[in-house]
């Protein structure tokens, strides 16, 4: 690439009048040498503008450190509320699980005590469920969280 770019530039050089074309050397150096490092600088400008002018412009993020806040305290409520139905549904098991101990053997009350063991059971389904939920609002809520503190640092590093 190289040598097809210094014979380009030499027959180039080679049209020009004779009054305007360059000498064997330049100063003592090789035009060679000369021209690799013209393109070796420019190359090396190329970079140090593309790392440090560049990449400082303005970065758009999708949500802004207000709407991060609102997603933050939205999802702290939503966990607030799923606890305190997790807590409703602990009780409610909790008063199943007396009732059942309460009762004898008789043929009425086995069949009491099979729906009440039942509504105990969805009970429990219902308890996992929501402990499931409040993990992964939990977990969204410390992934925004993270988010929103590496989105300020971010700006403060942009505004330095």
């Amino acid at each position: 690439m190289y040598l097809f770019t210094v014979a380009k530039v030499k027959q180039v050089l080679s049209v020009l009048p004779e009054k305007m074309q360059p000498g064997f050397d330049f100063y003592g150096v090789s035009w060679d040498v000369v021209f690799l490092s013209v393109l070796l600088g420019g190359l090396g400008l190329l970079v140090y503008l593309w790392w440090n002018c560049l990449l400082l412009q303005k970065q758009t993020y999708l949500l802004s450190g207000g709407q991060m806040d609102a997603v933050i305290n939205q999802h702290k409520k939503e966990t607030e509320l799923l606890q305190t139905e997790l807590e409703k549904y602990k009780q409610q098991i909790l008063e199943k699980e007396t009732e059942l101990k309460k009762l004898d053997d008789g043929d009425e009350q086995k069949h009491v005590r099979s729906a009440l063991e039942e509504q105990c059971e969805q009970s429990r389904k219902a308890c996992e469920c929501l402990e499931s939920d409040i993990k992964s609002l939990h977990a969204d809520l410390v992934t925004s969280q993270h988010e929103l503190e590496e989105e300020q640092r971010q700006k403060k590093q942009a505004g330095r």
